[in-house]
């Protein structure tokens, strides 16, 4: 369970509203999953893998067209609990904690081979429950512990042959983490009803115990996405972090947090709905609403502002439960996102709509 710089603000300043982006039926969303009470979502080039939290929670593995959906893991026993998967390489990796008798919890770090055959795990001497990314060729990852609200919030480098981790950042309170570049981006809420001071976007290296830093007066007040070229996207922007701002705006900055100017705007006349960047493919980033809202799925060029529909009235996308981050992903040229199932229905729907 993973988006030419300075232009006029009058260009970057007419994306367009719902009824101009969707003024013709754009194309239909195709469920491949469904019926599934989805917990992460993890994409392959070949298969996507998935924790079912229904009963004791499993982990499952299909085609990308949801075809062949087989158990790869559980139904765990009694006292285990699935938090979130990963797949690298060959291997779904799911994180794994297990209430003993004796009230001490075992963390774990599972090893699914995707082609089938035992799993193997390895102990962790700290709960390192959710993945932010896996880090490039030396076999580790980057994963997160703490809910959002929480003061103990902490990022680690977790190694995933011998469970050994390194604390990277905190303990803070880790909101909406994204790993880009050298960096590790986050928002820094301390006090959940101190709105002046609520929701800053921090930033750290991504070296061992790191001291992090406030990007500027940047305040992403719904989330946020840092492109590959170093621009901030941030949804609900305030530069001072009070008022209200509405979560449907999405604002670009510069690396420094500095020089705001309107990225897309979903609905000018809402102060309700909420948007947020799931993946950048190329020099776009695919844009949709989050649960609850059903709204325009856009592709829009980082540089330009040049908005296009890719669907229309869609199903919003799930959070991640310990990211906060959209369940969502792209293979090859398919986006797929984790959104509501059938009305009045409390399962879940892997999505997936072509981007070109």
């Amino acid at each position: 369970m993973r988006i030419a710089l300075v232009l006029p603000l009058s260009l970057l300043a007419c994306s367009p509203s719902p009824a101009r982006v969707c003024a013709t039926a754009g194309p239909t969303p195709t469920a491949t999953v469904t019926g599934r009470k989805l917990k992460g979502l993890a994409l392959s080039s070949d298969g996507l893998v998935y924790i079912d939290s229904a009963g004791t929670g499993s982990v499952r593995r299909a085609n990308l067209d949801g075809s062949n959906d087989t158990l790869l893991y559980g139904p765990v026993p009694q006292g285990r609990s699935l938090f979130d998967v990963m797949v690298s390489g060959a291997t779904a990796y799911v994180t794994e904690q297990e209430l003993t008798p004796a009230g001490a919890f075992i963390n774990r770090l599972v090893g699914l081979p995707l082609a089938g055959g035992a799993p193997t795990s390895v102990v962790m001497n700290a709960p390192a429950l959710f993945f932010l990314a896996r880090s490039p060729a030396d076999g580790s990852f980057t994963m997160k512990r703490g809910n959002s609200g929480s003061e103990m919030g902490e990022v680690y480098r977790l190694d995933a042959t011998t469970g050994a981790q390194t604390l990277l950042v905190g303990p803070r309170n880790i909101e909406n983490a994204q790993v880009a570049a050298d960096s590790l981006y986050f928002m820094y809420r301390p006090n959940i009803g101190n709105d002046a001071a609520s929701r800053a976007l921090h930033r750290a290296a991504l070296q061992p115990s790191a001291t992090d830093a406030q990007v500027g007066t940047t305040f992403c007040r719904g989330s946020f996405w840092v492109t590959t070229s170093g621009s901030i996207l941030c949804s609900g922007y305030s530069s001072t972090g009070t008022g209200s701002p509405r979560s449907s705006l999405v604002t670009k900055l510069d690396a420094t947090g500095a020089g705001p100017s309107t990225f897309l705007d979903l609905e000018p006349s809402s102060s309700g709905s909420s948007t947020a960047i799931a993946a950048e493919v190329g020099d776009e980033v695919i844009a949709l609403g989050l649960a609850g809202e059903r709204l325009a799925l856009v592709a829009v060029n980082v540089a330009s502002g040049a908005t296009r529909a890719l669907a229309c009235d869609v199903a919003g996308a799930e959070g991640d439960v310990g990211t906060a981050r959209a369940e969502a992903g792209v293979v090859g040229n398919t986006f797929y996102w984790v959104g509501g199932g059938a009305t009045a229905s409390a399962d879940d729907t892997v999505w997936r709509v072509a981007i070109r």
